[in-house]
């Protein structure tokens, strides 16, 4: 049951999505590497051309700190944050009963999913938060591999801009990802980049109505700047890099939530056969 985790497979989707296009103005729309984490690899069908940049250079290291910034700036540390804030008993809950053979459970077991959940929020937060740098680590290598420092720049000053984070914490809140859950809790099929650009494309109606025509005329100007362009370039292989990472699992991380939920069912069933007062669940 790992729908609820895959939220966060979206943390950096502003920056592999901003291609889309905005109707009406626009024409075309710190943390440290995590050395314990396994890397994020993309997998793709089509042959990954070698990079334009590689560690070998003498400029690596400030290449790659430059692209580090660039990846906290799509997708600050309150961002990530809040996104993790959504993970809640209710909404867990709600993914739960959306796959057939826990909702049979619940229906022998009136309250069983909320307790379940009650005991997993905390476990899965922590999970999704300790893989966090890992793709941070992951998109920092790929920009710093093909964009070259003033275009990482010039994308770091959008990013952070006043118009940026509008359009960023517009993404966030309004992006729809509901199909990807629906097939996480129905058949277990994972996150793909054709859905991470379906649910912003669904979106955009309600991102155009938040910006207003100074935000739309300075996105207008960004997406037909030269750093711009690249991240088009760049965005199929963000978009993948992003769909794997939520599709991955850390050492374990299967074995001890399945272990909190049996844990979790025992203990609830027991009390069913021996009522008392269950703890208050928010």
């Amino acid at each position: 049951m790992r729908a609820p985790v895959l939220i966060l497979a979206c943390l950096l989707a502003p920056l592999a999505s901003a291609q889309a296009s905005v109707p009406d103005t626009v024409s075309t729309p710190a943390t440290s590497p995590d050395r314990s984490a396994p890397p994020v690899t993309v997998t793709s069908a089509a042959p990954v051309p070698p990079p334009r940049f590689t560690p070998a250079l003498p400029d690596w290291p400030e290449r790659h700190r430059i692209a580090l910034e660039l990846a906290r700036a799509v997708r600050p540390s309150e961002a990530i944050r809040a996104e993790l804030s959504h993970l809640t008993v209710d909404t867990l809950a709600q993914k739960f009963l959306e796959n057939p053979g826990w909702a049979t459970a619940e229906r022998a077991h009136p309250g069983l999913v909320a307790f379940l959940a009650a005991g997993m929020v905390g476990p899965m937060r922590s999970e999704a938060e300790a893989r966090i740098p890992a793709l941070r680590e992951a998109v920092a290598t790929l920009c710093a591999g093909e964009l070259d420092t003033d275009q990482m720049r010039a994308l770091i000053a959008f990013w952070s801009s006043p118009t940026g984070v509008r359009f960023r914490h517009a993404v966030e809140t309004d992006s729809d990802y509901a199909e990807i859950y629906r097939r996480m809790a129905t058949d277990g099929s994972g996150v793909t980049p054709a859905l991470l650009k379906e649910g912003l494309a669904k979106a955009l109606p309600s991102i155009v109505t938040s910006l207003d025509a100074d935000d739309k005329s300075s996105l207008a100007q960004f997406l037909s700047s030269p750093a711009a362009r690249a991240q088009r370039m760049l965005a199929p292989r963000l978009q993948r890099l992003i769909a794997d990472w939520g599709n991955a699992h850390t050492p374990g991380e299967a074995a001890k939530i399945s272990a909190i939920a049996r844990q979790r069912a025992v203990e609830f069933i027991a009390r069913e056969k021996h009522p008392a007062p269950l703890p208050a669940l928010r």
